[in-house]
């Protein structure tokens, strides 16, 4: 077996000694270490049985016999792709590790992809709306870890931010691509809480090209349940006498 360089395309010949194939005859084939693409999406493969036969040529002082391939069969198979799952996610404000009924200010998640996510990719989050209200938010902060495995992240170039019901579109404007397997986190300012206690709802997050095409989408979307605020000040008044 032969791989073209630069080519997708894997050429396998039988040896000499291999005898003919009958017509309906059932051929299988293996490969080793090949990936799938690193996109979620539809992709057809073509595989084609091929012959050598002679072809002569002919030029204006000599006539040459060539060996040329001629395709015997073809099919084109289509397999799809679906979106790697996302892991260690968590959903944080900035000020609070929990969701307090009534909360207004940035709120972040984190979470480690499985496939790379390109310079110019984006991250879409879709807040559960009877839990957030995500009208006000107007920026957002891209980081992401050094290598895969590690747990601290840093700013990793620039993002804008496209705000649709309560989905929450942050893409990448610079940088560089962030490799698979890192630690990725992202805040969005400003997200106000407006469900009440005992309210809950799912995160779902989504990683994608700039064309929109899905790359990671986590499995289990991160649920949040909201927490009652501690009174600050509250008072009885007594009041005397017998009626």
């Amino acid at each position: 077996m032969s791989f073209s360089p630069g080519s997708s395309i894997a050429v396998v010949t039988p040896s000499h000694a291999s005898s003919l194939l009958d017509a309906g005859a059932v051929i299988s084939m293996s490969f080793a270490r090949l990936r799938n693409p690193p996109v979620a999406g539809d992709y057809s493969y073509k595989v084609r049985s091929m012959v050598s036969v002679p072809s002569v040529l002919t030029t204006g002082v000599s006539t040459d016999v060539l060996m040329v391939k001629s395709v015997i069969d073809e099919a084109v198979v289509t397999i799809r792709i679906t979106p790697g799952p996302l892991g260690s996610m968590e959903v944080l404000s900035a000020e609070t590790a929990g969701g307090n009924v009534g909360f207004r200010g940035a709120m972040r998640v984190r979470f480690r992809v499985s496939n790379p996510v390109p310079a110019d990719g984006s991250i879409e989050i879709t807040f559960p709306s009877a839990v957030f209200d995500v009208s006000s938010v107007v920026s957002a902060t891209f980081k992401a870890a050094k290598s895969p495995g590690a747990h601290v992240v840093y700013v990793e170039g620039s993002t804008c931010v496209d705000v649709e019901d309560n989905n929450v579109t942050i893409s990448r404007t610079s940088g560089v691509p962030v490799g698979a397997g890192v630690l990725m986190e992202v805040e969005v300012s400003t997200v106000q809480v407006v469900g009440f206690v005992g309210t809950g709802g799912s995160v779902v997050i989504r990683t994608t090209t700039k064309e929109g095409v899905s790359i990671d989408l986590d499995a289990t979307p991160f649920t949040v349940n909201l927490n009652p605020e501690p009174l600050s000040f509250f008072f009885i008044t007594l009041t005397s006498g017998v009626e």
